[in-house]
């Protein structure tokens, strides 16, 4: 399908039909052509004609991520309009005379719906009223608008207010009657009752919501997705595949609202834009790409002034569009060093003992650690069930870490994360206390040793009492008194901040769920916790071998954190 070719406009005093007429052709065949030249935003540039051309698209399912004080509202307001626009009969055969075929035409019979509804949103309900206001402007304040689109200006019998806006409707075309043209609503406010075709998500996150994820809870921002969520269900059902959704605004940090989408809405494609350049092909390195506005000069004072007021990664947030920032993890992904297991020789099986199981380690600095066997690991399981009690856990987790008492450091063998039933927990707890016992058909040195917390020892009694039935040796369990409250686990996961700037943490990527576990480790404390959290029991509840070097060194690990001044501020 061709795009659509701008018409050249005469002015109205040389041909007063022609100028109206274009105008309108014009306005439904190029969504940037209207908001520039009839709503009126004239300091739209090339980067908003390509940003237009994406958002014309008519399945749209869009995250579009563009920098602060960029024009995306701008886009937003045009483009809720550009959808309600009329596609007449008489448009039809301009159009077909210009040389647009079928194809043309009925991509602008899908794309423009006089009967349409749109829900527009945004983080504040005052802020999402005043775009609707911009709408008010257009509708009864634009001469050109009001003289081209005539046909759809509201009466006296269309509501139009503050939150419900109906223009005026073809009556024997499909239109729910309870939902308006246009629909407008702050973060959190009900949604009941409303069926529309399409959603413009401005800015629905803002900054409290970050800080809830970075200092607090994450409360805020679980209860932003969670609406986020909800405006999914008020599409009409009649639309099916033809929704569209657009949601507009800055990443936040780790964990945000458009960070969610990513994770879990795959039928949402991501548009990029960062103020410096550098995001995409269009748009190189150190060349801002609305330089109209934001030349270089300007976007470094403006970086110099957040930085002095304190907010050293709103610049990063607001004009560079970068979720994960160095200031706001507390661990260094450098510190984090990687393994892998390989098999000692190959050429024999894997019960023989010249084919044992070997740590292989990754050079770094030039730096090559001797391989070892994996048997001589003194292996501790910490189970962990998620309950009513935890803060900020979403799932059980079994921990295999194994421990070297003549380096100190310390090997994640295999994490396991899931939310299950408590009966799947402990089957999987078995399992892993039999991998570590007998792997690769060489028994370890030292049997594994599972730990587990006094409140998780009792929510699983029943589980452990009738799995240990069916087993000759029950299975020997350490209790360790556990702490539930937020402070606690802040103080479990940040205690290993010492152990891991020493990189004597070594993890193996290869092994599934430890990928999770490295994500969240270098977004700490935006990232999920659940394995971070179950992690930090690890220097505490686990006696470490015979070894009293390895014993005092996480004894003085721990001293060092704990000698610190730290509370839940900061979490």
């Amino acid at each position: 399908m061709n795009r659509w070719k701008i018409l050249p406009v005469p002015p109205v005093a040389d041909d007063y039909e022609l100028h109206f007429r274009n105008t309108r052709l014009n306005s439904l065949g190029s969504l940037y052509w209207f908001a520039k030249n009839v709503i009126g935003f004239s300091r739209l540039t090339a980067l908003h004609k390509g940003l237009c051309k994406t958002l014309e698209s008519e399945f749209l399912m869009l995250v579009m991520q563009l920098p602060m004080s960029h024009y995306k509202t701008s886009l937003g307001i045009s483009l809720s309009i550009f959808w309600a626009l009329p596609f007449s009969e008489r448009d039809e055969e301009h159009m077909r005379e210009l040389g647009y075929g079928d194809e043309w035409v009925r991509y602008m019979k899908a794309i423009h719906d006089q009967n349409t509804s749109t829900l527009v949103t945004h983080e504040i309900a005052d802020q999402a009223a005043n775009i609707g206001r911009a709408v008010d402007r257009v509708y009864e304040n634009n001469d050109v608008f009001r003289q081209v689109f005539r046909d759809i200006l509201p009466d006296r019998d269309c509501t139009w207010n503050n939150m419900h806006k109906f223009q005026a409707r073809l009556p024997k075309a499909y239109a729910d009657a309870t939902t308006g043209t246009f629909e407008y609503r702050g973060v959190g406010q009900a949604l009941q009752g409303i069926h529309v075709k399409n959603q413009i998500n401005d800015d629905n996150v803002g900054r409290e919501a970050q800080q809830s994820v970075l200092r607090g809870d994450g409360k805020v921002m679980r209860s932003t997705i969670s609406w986020f969520q909800q405006c999914g269900t008020r599409f009409d059902p009649n639309v099916g595949k033809a929704r569209r959704q657009a949601v507009l605004g800055n990443p936040w940090c780790h964990g945000d609202l458009n960070w969610w989408i990513k994770e879990n809405m795959p039928e949402f494609i991501f548009e990029t834009h960062s103020a410096e350049g550098g995001c995409c092909k269009k748009h190189p390195a150190g060349k801002p790409i609305l330089p109209e506005a934001w030349p270089m000069e300007l976007l470094q004072r403006e970086k110099k002034r957040l930085e002095a007021s304190g907010n050293v990664g709103d610049y990063e947030h607001f004009y560079l569009c970068r979720h994960k920032l160095v200031g706001e993890s507390i661990f260094d992904a450098t510190w984090l060093r990687e393994y892998r297991f390989r098999e000692a020789d190959p050429r024999f099986s894997k019960d023989d003992l010249r084919n044992a199981l070997m740590v292989e380690h990754k050079v770094y600095e030039g730096t090559a650690l001797k391989d070892f066997m994996a048997a001589t690991l003194e292996i501790a399981i910490i189970v962990d069930p998620n309950h009513a009690r935890k803060n900020k856990r979403e799932k059980h987790v079994i921990w295999s870490i194994g421990f070297d008492p003549e380096s100190s450091r310390i090997y994640l063998l295999s994490l396991w994360q899931k939310d299950s039933t408590y009966s799947v927990l402990v089957e999987e707890m078995y399992s892993q206390y039999a991998n570590w016992t007998m792997r690769n058909g060489l028994k370890q040195f030292k049997t594994p040793t599972v730990y587990m917390g006094k409140t998780a020892r009792e929510l699983l009694a029943f589980y452990l009492s009738e799995r240990d039935k069916r087993e000759r040796i029950p299975l020997q369990i350490e209790e360790f008194e556990d702490d539930d409250s937020l402070a606690a686990m802040k103080n479990r996961i940040e205690s290993l901040e010492p152990t891991f700037k020493a990189a004597q943490i070594w993890c193996n990527p290869e092994q599934g769920q430890q990928k999770e576990f490295v994500e969240d480790y270098e977004n700490y404390p935006a990232g999920k916790l659940d394995a971070l959290d179950v992690l930090g029991h690890y220097p505490r509840v686990v006696e470490i071998g015979d070894s009293k070097n390895a014993r005092k060194f996480l004894q003085d690990q721990m001293a060092e954190f704990q000698g610190r001044q730290s509370g839940i501020a900061g979490y």
